[in-house]
């Protein structure tokens, strides 16, 4: 039921932006689709695990900010063997995050730099399997900040493209240190 429920409000989310176009207008700013693609490695990782994101946000017009709910799902996996046994753990992590982008300049007209921040609420699922079969499970839920700063290039005055370095403060989350991640991201947005 979980993994339906994000793909509905998303759904939703889209559907209603054009509408919402036509009356941001005269409020002053612009809603903003954008999806993005990239790579994270946590601080004691030593491979780069994928990582995919979207979300909505309001590009205000008078002023260098913009706001935003963001969704981001990454995944992970490891094994090891264990002398003739086959040992394997997985884990992906749902975050939902509300932030915001300040631009370094009042005047971007084709590319800008821009600093981010956002609080995260993030679900971790945690498994293990031994020659396949499942032995142990776990979700780890908590809230933590994350910061960074991007890059952004409009090639039209509705289609622009982003790269963004992010790093997210985990920290301790249910007795499990994840300490610090560090992501670089890439993608499209689209300005109704």
């Amino acid at each position: 039921m979980k993994k339906i429920f994000a793909p509905l409000i998303l759904v939703s989310l889209l559907t209603s932006a054009h509408t919402m176009a036509k009356v941001n207008d005269d409020l002053g700013f612009n809603t903003v689709i954008s999806l993005s693609s990239g790579v994270v490695r946590g601080e004691e990782s030593e491979e780069d695990e994928n990582l995919t994101s979207v979300a909505i946000g309001a590009d205000f017009h008078k002023f260098p900010v913009e706001m935003e709910l963001r969704y981001t799902r990454a995944s992970s996996s490891a094994s090891a063997d264990l002398g003739g046994d086959t040992l394997n753990l997985n884990g992906d992590l749902d975050n939902w995050s509300i932030g915001g982008k300040l631009d370094l300049s009042w005047n971007c007209r084709a590319s800008c730099l821009y600093l981010m921040g956002a609080y995260n609420y993030g679900e971790n699922t945690l498994t293990a399997e031994l020659n396949g079969e499942e032995v142990a499970d776990a979700v780890i839920t908590g809230n933590y900040f994350s910061w960074g700063g991007g890059f952004r290039y409009d090639f039209t005055a509705q289609l622009r493209a982003t790269v963004e370095y992010v790093i997210f403060e985990t920290g301790e989350q249910d007795n499990v240190d994840f300490g610090t991640s560090k992501a670089w991201m890439g993608g499209l947005a689209y300005k109704f």
